[in-house]
């Protein structure tokens, strides 16, 4: 049993889908499958169970999993104690990004990068994900994942990953501190709310715009850095406010908020992943960059 045939089983151990772990392997998905059937017949038990629409590992690929991901654990390290060069770029990469982010996009990308680049470390920073461009002109870090801005810099390459609409948050009527806070409805005037905001960004750039084009002024109770910070105090009470809705299904303040669309033409906000343009020749940020993009391709795969 190679190295290369354990990786296989790896990837589709993380997959469970022949075509991607054919496209990540650079092999056909009936040479996949034939190997897979190498690899159960030298074992002598069904690794996976697989029909037309499915594809799970059984007990037994469980098990071999765990040995898997020792032997090639195991390799890595031979080759680094002889000396030998990683196939893959090895080193550590700084990420900016949300705490939202590291929840969903983290907990899927890292796996891929994993199996793809596994000499890669990557260290992770949190803050307001409006942050990220900056500090990655700065070259505070290397990568960010971000909302894109309705004006994407020219020396910065970005790469959508997913979409997310915005919604309105209000407090439950239990914790809502003012009257107007509690009978709310489809017919109620947003723009009177209190309303708590972001300082900076595109959620904050089209709520600006809808005050404007109604030619009123917000309430502002309070201005806040990121938008998990809104949901806390709007789930205190204190106001309304205007979220990506990955934010609050990934928020723990989650039930205690109500969701209401805007009932505006508002535009779904793109979260991605943002590098300087000149760093991209990096082979290091080019493999990091690789195993985004896989991730974007499922993401887009699964609609």
């Amino acid at each position: 049993m190679d190295i290369k045939t354990l990786q296989l089983f790896l990837s589709l151990a993380n997959t469970l889908n022949f075509a991607k772990t054919a496209e990540r392997m650079n092999m056909s998905p009936s040479a996949v499958s034939r190997t897979v059937k190498r690899m159960e017949d030298g074992v002598d038990c069904v690794l996976f169970f697989r029909d037309n629409r499915r594809v799970e590992l059984t007990r037994a690929g469980e098990r071999y999993r765990l040995f898997a991901q020792q032997a090639v654990v195991n390799w890595q390290q031979l080759q680094i104690e002889l000396g030998q060069q990683l196939t893959s770029p090895a080193g550590a990469v700084s990420l900016f990004c949300s705490v939202t982010a590291s929840y969903v996009v983290l907990s899927r990308l890292l796996p891929i990068l994993r199996q793809q680049h596994p000499g890669i470390e990557v260290h992770v920073h949190t803050g307001d994900q409006a942050d990220a461009i900056t500090r990655v002109l700065a070259s505070e870090e290397e990568v960010g994942i971000t909302v894109c801005p309705e004006q994407l810099p020219d020396d910065v390459e970005f790469l959508p990953l997913m979409r997310t609409p915005l919604k309105l948050i209000v407090p439950q009527k239990d914790k809502a501190l003012t009257p107007s806070l509690v009978d709310i409805d489809g017919d109620t005037d947003w723009l009177a709310m209190p309303w708590v905001v972001s300082e900076t960004g595109a959620a904050r750039s089209q709520l600006d715009r809808w005050f404007s084009v109604a030619g009123r002024s917000p309430n502002i109770y309070s201005q806040v850095s990121g938008h998990e910070a809104i949901v806390s105090l709007v789930s205190l009470g204190f106001g309304v406010g205007l979220v990506p809705e990955l934010v609050i299904d990934s928020s723990p303040m989650r039930s205690s908020v109500r969701v209401f669309s805007t009932g505006q033409q508002m535009e779904d906000l793109t979260i991605g992943v943002v590098v300087k343009r000149q760093r991209m020749k990096d082979p290091l940020l080019q493999s990091f960059w690789s195993s985004c993009q896989l991730l974007a391709d499922e993401w887009a795969e699964a609609g």
